[in-house]
């Protein structure tokens, strides 16, 4: 693998550091893409510890002359692509009295189709290569009702139908699409959403816990090594399929 290149979009915190942190550490070439400089920079200064061969490039998801330089920079770089993680998103929840018009753009812009440029401007790469991965993380709210998260959700919903098109389409490249459901991930948006009180975010924690049947929230790393294995030889006869990861909380 030492000579793979793979895209992790969303790589300056939580579930998209935590891969980024998996493949380097497997000797991947890894691209971290995040619309924060100073994210970005962090796990990139990490992962330098001990894999140098990696690059930071500041993107902004919904912007497509972004996600084109984010793919021209790879290419020049490491002259292919092997592997995209689609995985940046834009966390706006609300509900239909207060979704406007800019905020459907917001969410659709990055959780929706900048997944798509980034797979439509990566694909004449990934078809060079004898096997190609496109990793699309969504959530369990992309098939779960939950109150005010409608634009969240729809979109995710919209990430899961992607992904199984995608797997239809690209098949016959031998590029395999698969899509990831985390569940309660105590990431930094998880933080962002307790209260600072550490009595009221303790209890929020357990009550999260409580909702899985593994009572515990997930780790960051418990959805890198689901992704890293839909993109390694042991999933290859994997495709089309979404993988979820929420320690039973949706099977109540």
């Amino acid at each position: 693998m030492e000579d793979n290149v793979v895209i992790v979009t969303g790589a300056g915190n939580g579930i998209g550091r935590a891969t980024a942190f998996k493949f380097a550490s497997m000797g991947y070439h890894v691209v971290i893409a995040d619309i924060n400089q100073k994210d970005g920079e962090e796990t990139l200064k990490n992962i330098n510890k001990f894999n140098k061969k990696s690059f930071f490039v500041h993107t902004d998801m919904s912007n497509e002359s972004d996600v084109i330089n984010l793919v021209k920079y790879s290419v020049k770089e490491f002259n292919k692509i092997n592997i995209i993680i689609n995985n940046a998103a834009a966390f706006v929840f609300s509900s239909i009295e207060k979704t406007n018009v800019q905020i459907w753009q917001k969410v659709l812009n990055t959780n929706l189709i900048g997944y798509s440029n980034l797979v439509k401007y990566s694909l004449p790469y990934l078809k060079k290569q004898k096997e190609s991965n496109i990793i699309n993380v969504a959530s369990v709210s992309s098939f779960i009702a939950q109150e005010e998260f409608i634009p969240y959700s729809a979109s995710k919903g919209a990430i899961r139908q992607l992904s199984k098109c995608l797997a239809l389409d690209l098949g016959k490249y031998n590029i395999r699409v698969n899509c990831i459901s985390p569940g309660p991930i105590y990431t930094n948006e998880i933080k962002k959403q307790m209260k600072e009180n550490n009595d009221v975010k303790k209890m929020q924690i357990k009550k999260m816990s409580d909702k899985t049947v593994l009572k515990r929230i997930g780790k960051p790393e418990d959805v890198a090594e689901a992704i890293f294995f839909l993109s390694s030889k042991n999933a290859s006869f994997i495709t089309g399929t979404n993988l979820v990861i929420d320690g039973g909380s949706t099977i109540k």
